[in-house]
């Protein structure tokens, strides 16, 4: 009887890891890399606290990962492409790559924007549009807000820009009013700065819901990027579309695993584990709670690559306790 029952257990993680997945085993599918800051050194990343130096990449990594996607054949796509395909089903290239980047931080423009031209990639920017904005704060001396200018100079450079919100909140905790003038807000300041509509958003801190979803189509966005894991593809809602945060840390050949079905369908498990805390604390003491680790000695826990280790421990364990039953 137990070895029946570890059996069925067996097969229902197999289905539901076939069934959470499947999606990244099709075509057509588009992998939306999400950066946040550079530097030009290795070195400066010490001057970041804790593991935000997660967020941050090299100016050499970044142009590495670029000259990859170049030469794997990836063709860069636009926001409003992502949208026309998951909206209306409108073809995208067939090795097609969005490429994103939250915030809005001076080094977009230092050190990003060159890399990306030199290759010729397009990106979108994704940008917080108060200068008073708590993570523009956490961060002074090391990189600053884009202003309003400079947000204009990037989309006359034929780069797309999409809101972040006015002050980075955590969203889930604010009233709907305050949600609203978040969005509504930042909509108005970026159509100001570009002379052009601003019709996507990107969640900051990937603290989102239902709600916010509902707001964020009344105050007039067409789609949604969030932070959820996952390529797109033509199943992908315009409402929640994933992507796959780039680690300051990934060397060129994780960079290049870190696209494929299988580290994805990893990625997933770890992100399944990593959503539960906010719900259960609320996002204000998640985030204290995160900004301790992430400046204690466990720190190095909290890497992809070692996550990545534990989650497939964790199952080789229970595939283990399984196989053990089943011999009995």
């Amino acid at each position: 009887m137990m070895a029946a029952y570890a059996l069925a257990l067996l097969l229902i993680l197999v289905a539901a890891y076939v069934v959470a997945n499947r999606h990244e085993y099709s075509t057509p599918r588009c992998p939306a890399l999400l950066y946040h800051r550079f530097v030009n050194h290795a070195g400066d990343l010490k001057r970041y606290p804790g593991t935000e130096s997660i967020f941050t990449i090299t100016r050499e990594r970044f142009d590495q990962q670029m000259a990859f996607l170049k030469a794997e054949g990836y063709q860069s796509v636009t926001l409003q492409q992502v949208y026309e395909f998951v909206a209306a089903g409108k073809p995208l290239p067939l090795r097609s790559v969005l490429i994103t980047v939250d915030d809005g931080w001076t080094s977009n423009i230092e050190i990003m924007i060159p890399i990306l031209q030199k290759h010729g990639m397009r990106a979108s920017f994704f940008v917080t549009t108060s200068p008073d904005a708590w993570i523009y704060g956490k961060f002074r001396g090391l990189d600053g807000p884009l202003s309003k200018a400079d947000v204009a100079g990037i989309h006359a450079a034929g780069f797309e820009i999409g809101s972040h919100s006015v002050t980075h909140p955590y969203l889930i905790e604010l009233s709907e009013s305050a949600i609203r003038a978040e969005f509504v807000d930042s909509k108005r300041w970026i159509e100001e700065a570009t002379g052009a509509p601003c019709p996507f958003l990107s969640i900051p801190g990937n603290f989102y819901d239902a709600r916010i979803a509902r707001i964020a189509r009344e105050s007039g966005y067409f789609a949604v990027f969030t932070a959820n894991v996952g390529t797109v593809n033509a199943a992908t809602p315009s409402f929640d579309i994933p992507r796959l945060i780039v680690e300051g840390n990934f060397t060129l050949p994780e960079f290049a695993r870190n696209l494929r079905p299988l580290a994805i369908g990893t990625r997933k498990i770890i992100a399944a584990v990593k959503k539960w805390p906010p719900h259960v604390l609320g996002a204000t003491r998640y985030m204290a709670l995160r900004e301790r680790l992430f400046n204690s000695p466990l720190r190095w826990l909290f890497i992809m690559r070692r996550l990545k280790v534990i989650a497939l421990a964790l199952v080789a364990l229970v595939l283990a306790a399984l196989a053990f039953l089943l011999s009995r």
